[in-house]
């Protein structure tokens, strides 16, 4: 941007020149010099211009809207388009210890209903009041999360959160079913600190009759599925052993874990489980789901990401779309929600460690695309991608992300309590101020220091232009001068001044170079000290 910001200015200034233009290096110089100097002038207006929470203009709950690719709801395919996406969903700055990727589970919605084909959230009525009963072990994991915006209202955590991150101008809820979400839409970038127990039991506030939300299927879906679960009931009533028996299935038949399933029809599992046997996370964890529930086994989806890459030279961890994953959880008596992940039957090594291997590395936001697998300069690419992504998160935590309260904290560190508005307006005008005298010294000093030849001419026009004499637009000194004897007559002494005053000047400063320079042409110095002479002659 910078560079088109120059390039823009050098046009603007060669428009200024009707013919004759400077050559394009100079105009270049030029247009890159009124750049430098407006550079002071931008960072005292970003840093102490009064901020304001939202955007300067516009509507309310405008802003740097996004579109995450996770949504309220899930239905086959709707996760496996993201496998390819390189986007950020958000970046993970840990404060302890980096646990391992297939514990890096980030709880987004949970989805409860399901109409045939697709899931989504139980109504906020069919839920209990409050989240309750959460039971951890060991040490928390500290972390700060730095959210795109994602056009919804839902936050990621490490499974479980210890409690509700505090976020300025957003109001956050912790669910009964453990998903966070926000009051309003996330069209900014949010940023917030969190404390996650990977070791957790949830037993939830759960009674008969809200288990019952949890079995629900619709009628007339998927009748095979339906007799399949009948056959397995025959063999065990106990959950355990009938979950562990569905996980075997998947583990032990011809399942395949692909970036491309195949469409499936009206009955989606059916047709995953008897005819396709082919999908991603979102198919497995849908049949898997029904599968309980046709065993009247609490069952519902999770949705959110799994896994994440280190960025070593920014020390940070970078959750990409293509890390959206969907898992579930059943209720088990005496141990409440439990997460299971049919996935990690079918694919251990995408739990294990992730589908970037099998995607193509980007550059400049997926402009530029390399296939690096089994390649030798892959980790030299990978490495470039990395220090990309750091330079981008730079930029978005120093600039894009200094709000009102990253403005006050600043004021607040260099010794200003309580900073207002009129502190602000007060520290700008000052900064300004001397920022402007700084930038404006130098530009006097070079005034100053002006070819004095051209200064000497300006003050002759000044003279002859109190005495009603003038060139006109098109005239040089040659052409002023010749006309000058032509139609003046009176004060003789005076005109020959004024011709020998332009005679001179345009030999000065239109002769050749100086080892060329014509017979009598006087040297510089004896030339500026005649036409100062002159100059008073002419008054």
């Amino acid at each position: 941007m910078g560079v088109a910001v120059v390039l823009v200015l050098t046009v603007q200034i060669s428009f200024q020149y009707a013919q004759h233009a400077p050559p394009l290096r100079k105009r270049l110089q030029l247009a890159g010099g009124i750049v430098g100097l407006s550079v002071p002038l931008m960072l005292v207006l970003f840093v102490l211009f009064p901020r304001f929470h939202g955007p300067f203009w516009g509507m309310p709950g405008q802003g740097d809207t996004g579109t995450s690719g996770l949504s309220n709801s899930m239905a086959p395919g709707n996760i496996s388009r993201l496998a390819l996406s390189s986007d950020v969903a958000f970046r993970v700055r840990f404060t302890d210890a980096v646990p391992p990727s297939a514990r890096l589970y980030w709880r987004g919605p949970v989805l409860g209903h399901f109409d045939g084909r697709t899931w989504t959230a139980l109504p906020a009525g069919r839920l209990p009041a409050t989240a309750s009963g959460l039971r951890t072990a060991g040490t928390g994991t500290r972390y700060r999360v730095t959210l795109e915006p994602t056009g919804q209202q839902s936050l990621f955590m490490l499974e479980m959160p210890a409690a509700m991150p505090q976020i300025s101008g957003q109001l956050v809820r912790l669910q009964p079913d453990m998903q966070l979400t926000t009051r309003s839409v996330i069209n900014q970038r949010l940023r917030y600190d969190a404390t996650s127990y990977l070791d957790f039991a949830y037993p939830g506030d759960e009674t008969a009759l809200s288990l019952r939300d949890w079995v629900q299927l619709p009628a007339g879906f998927n009748p095979q599925t339906h007799l399949l679960a009948a056959q397995m009931l025959r063999s065990s009533e106990d959950p355990e052993v009938l979950l562990k028996q569905v996980l075997a299935m998947f583990r032990q038949q011809n399942f395949r874990y692909t970036l491309a399933p195949p469409l499936l029809g009206q009955h989606t599992v059916d047709d995953f489980l008897f005819n396709t046997r082919a999908g991603f996370c979102e198919h497995y964890a849908n049949a898997f789901v029904v599968l309980m529930r046709a065993m009247d086994i609490p069952a519902r989806v999770v949705t959110g990401y799994q896994g994440g890459e280190m960025n070593q030279p920014g020390e940070y961890m970078t959750i990409r779309q293509s890390d959206a994953h969907a898992w579930a959880e059943v209720w088990l008596e005496g141990r409440g929600w439990v997460r299971i992940d049919p996935t990690a039957a079918v694919a251990p090594s995408r739990i294990e460690g992730s589908l970037r291997s099998a995607l193509p590395q980007t550059l400049l936001g997926g402009l530029v695309s390399f296939n690096v697998e089994g390649q030798a300069w892959a980790s030299a690419i990978r490495q470039l991608r990395m220090n990309w992504d750091a330079l981008n998160n730079r930029w978005n935590q120093l600039v894009l992300d200094y709000s009102a309260g990253r403005q006050r904290d600043l004021l607040e560190a260099l010794g200003f309590e309580n900073p207002d508005w009129r502190t602000l307006t007060g520290l700008m005008m000052a900064a300004l101020a001397i920022v402007m005298a700084l930038i404006g010294l130098p530009l006097v000093r070079n005034r100053r220091h002006r070819d004095p030849l051209e200064l000497l001419y300006e003050r002759f026009c000044r003279s002859l232009l109190r005495q009603g004499q003038q060139p006109a637009l098109h005239e040089g000194p040659q052409g002023w001068r010749q006309r000058l004897q032509a139609t003046h007559a009176a004060n003789p002494e005076k005109l020959r001044a004024w011709c020998e005053f332009l005679a001179l000047y345009e030999t000065m400063r239109y002769a050749r170079p100086h080892d060329n320079k014509p017979a009598g042409a006087p040297a510089p110095e004896h030339g500026l000290s005649r036409l100062r002479k002159l100059l008073t002659l002419c008054r």
